[in-house]
Parts: structure tokens; sequence; C-alpha cells
């Protein structure tokens, strides 16, 4: 394909690539995409993408192609990678961007590789190793970060976590702080706008619903629960949450789930909403009144 170029009939430009060509044929024909917050308009779609995300407080775009950072840092480090500014390997023709990127390849030239004991493969970085195990452990593992070591369940999962590397923040307008993820911008406002979930039992509130149903089940007489960061899902024994947290990420080894079954099976449950208590005094308080309640809040 070298060689090969799609000159524009209108003016003097040329492209490698026929998609970038009728791109650019849009210009020519008057084509706009325009801003809904603001007076600016744009010649292409994606153009009009990365400059939404000033609106969203997202400040610092890269003029040479879609990707935006919330922090200039970031934009210097990515800038690189357009100026052509490499690290060359002086044991191999290679190159790369980055100096932690050399650094992770002069790993293969001193020798130091991380073995399989399943399969065939090596691996020059322990945490490499740690996700490819992953995939012999379960099936279910499908979503690899290809920037660091975690593994997602869930695509979406997966995408929420690339945020973190792209330094992409959701700001608070009414406050300084900012959030990795959209979902915990939206739980923080609910704080400004003074919506709270009140105790019908006591005279204490909470700015999340999990917080309250939490709340209840002290009044219910269980023990202290655990809560998921990642979720509204809490658990009475930590070693269900940390079985919990292997939906939302691979990090927790999988014979603890059996553990954690094993664990449940002796555990007293409300044949009505499935709820699960540590004694069976727990589970009388809680059918004797508190569960309709439990349902209730489970609805809202």
């Amino acid at each position: 394909h070298e060689g090969i170029r799609f000159p524009c009939d209108k003016c003097e430009k040329s492209f490698s690539q026929k998609g970038d060509l009728n791109t650019h044929l849009l210009t020519h024909e008057g084509i706009r995409f325009p801003c809904e917050k603001c007076s600016q308009s744009f010649s292409q779609k994606r153009h009009l993408k990365r400059h939404l995300h000033t609106h969203e407080g997202i400040r610092y775009p890269c003029n040479k192609c879609p990707k935006f950072f919330s922090q200039k840092g970031h934009l210097n480090t990515h800038l690189l990678t357009h100026e052509g500014i490499r690290y060359p390997c002086v044991k191999c023709p290679k190159s790369f961007s980055q100096k932690g990127d050399l650094k992770t390849h002069l790993l293969i030239h001193k020798g130091i590789r991380y073995p399989c004991d399943r399969c065939p493969k090596s691996f020059s970085q322990k945490g490499h190793l740690k996700t490819h195990l992953l995939t012999h452990e379960d099936s279910r593992i499908r979503y690899h970060c290809d920037t660091c070591t975690k593994s997602f369940f869930n695509k979406g999962d997966l995408r929420k976590h690339l945020d973190t590397h792209e330094g992409i923040r959701y700001p608070c307008k009414k406050c300084p702080k900012s959030f990795s993820q959209k979902g915990d911008l939206k739980r923080h406002l609910l704080a400004h706008e003074g919506v709270m979930f009140n105790c019908a039992r006591c005279s204490q509130s909470f700015t999340r619903k999990a917080y309250l149903r939490k709340h209840l089940q002290k009044h219910d007489g269980i023990e202290s629960l655990y809560h998921c960061d990642n979720c509204s899902e809490f658990f009475v024994y930590k070693i269900q949450l940390k079985t919990h947290l292997l939906t939302h990420e691979s990090s927790v080894p999988l014979d603890m789930e059996n553990k954690t079954r094993k664990l449940q099976e002796v555990l007293f449950k409300c044949e009505r909403c499935g709820l699960k208590f540590s004694s069976p005094e727990h589970l009388e308080v809680h059918n004797n009144g508190y569960h309709d309640l439990f349902v209730l809040l489970s609805s809202i």
C-alpha cells in the first residue's frame, strides 16, 4: 500500500486512506456539526466530540488526534508519540515512545522471564503472567486492560477503568471535587441537592440509599456489614465481599469463591427476599416486621 494516495479533486490535498478523503470532502460540501452548548461548529463529528469535553471540564485536547486529557502533564506525555521522540534499545533495533516501555523491553534482553506452568507461554513482567493465568482459571474473564494488569468480567467495567488511564475526570460544578466515573459524580450531586434518605426508625439520614440499607441492618440486629464501593451490595462477612468483587475485577483468587459458597450455606436465609443472617434470632427479627420495609427500600 506504500505510495498510494487519494487526491482531492477540489483542492491540492491528498490522503493515504480513502476514508480520510471522504471526511475531507465534507468540508467542501459545507456540512457542519454544530455544538448545542455554544456557537461553534465543526467539519468532522470527532472534532465536535472532542470539543464537547471542554464543556465538561476537560481542558487539554490534543490538536493532532481526537484524544483529550484532564491534566497538562498527561497531554505532554501523549504529544511525544506525535513528535517522534523515541527511546531506542541499545541491544536491538527497536525503539519506544515512552521510557517505561523501554525499561520493560530491556527485561527480555536480561533473560528475565516468568513462565506459565499451564501452557508454553512466558512473560517479561510478573503482572502480565498474573493476567494471563486468569484465562486458565475462569473463562468468564474476557476483558483485559492493555495498560496495566487488571482484567474484568464486563466490558463496561473495563471502559470505566480505562478512563483512569486517560485522565478523564468529571468535575462537580458546585465544589472543587472531581470524579473518574460519571456515576460517582451523580451520587455526589445528591449531597448538593439536599436529597437525603431518612431512617424511619431513628433520626439519622444518608446521602445514598445503599448507606441507609446498611444502616437498617443494624436495627435488624445484623452484625457489622461490608459495603461494596462499586455498587449497592453489602455483605455480612468480609469474605463474601471479597468474592463479590470478582464480578467487578479479577483481583481475588478463585478458590476463595468455593470457600465462601460453603460459608453461605450455613447462613439463615429469608425465603421471601433472599437476605441471609448470621443467626436464627436475627432472621426472626427480620421476619417480624422488617422484611416489608427492606423490600420497599429495594424498590425505590
